[in-house]
């Protein structure tokens, strides 16, 4: 059976129907400065307004990871006609606004309380090697 993690950001009372309350991740995981209430597990994916309303982040499984590389790199060919070469040449010019703009642009293909990566940098970098897959 699949569950659904999410990160409690700020709080607020959680949507009914989670399966349990996890701790709050331990200090050196790079979720501890988001989960500051904990991680609620559900059975089902929450609606964009039960995120919004509970503070919660979907903490992005494998599988969800995928679906948004796949998100960046259908919304590059959309946005630029040279698609993920132009984000390779801003990566390659502005590495930290890059990695900022990632991370931003999860509420652009997530409606409610946007989804994250356990590690963003590494997500960054996935992402980076997946577009390069994209070129000619």
């Amino acid at each position: 059976m699949a569950t659904y993690p999410y990160a409690q950001t700020a709080p607020a009372a959680v949507p009914a129907g989670y399966q349990y309350q996890a701790p709050r991740p331990d200090p050196d995981d790079p979720l501890h400065a988001l989960a500051v209430h904990g991680v609620w597990v559900y059975a089902r994916r929450l609606t964009p307004e039960e995120t919004r309303a509970g503070h919660l982040a979907l903490i992005l499984d494998a599988a969800g990871e995928q679906e948004a590389l796949k998100h960046f790199i259908d919304r590059a060919w959309q946005l630029y006609p040279e698609g993920p070469a132009r984000l390779l040449r801003f990566a390659a010019d502005a590495p930290d606004w890059f990695r900022r703009q990632v991370g931003s642009q999860f509420g652009r293909f997530y409606p409610g309380h946007p989804p994250v990566v356990r590690n963003l940098a590494v997500f960054t970098a996935r992402l980076l090697a997946a577009l390069r897959e994209e070129l000619p």
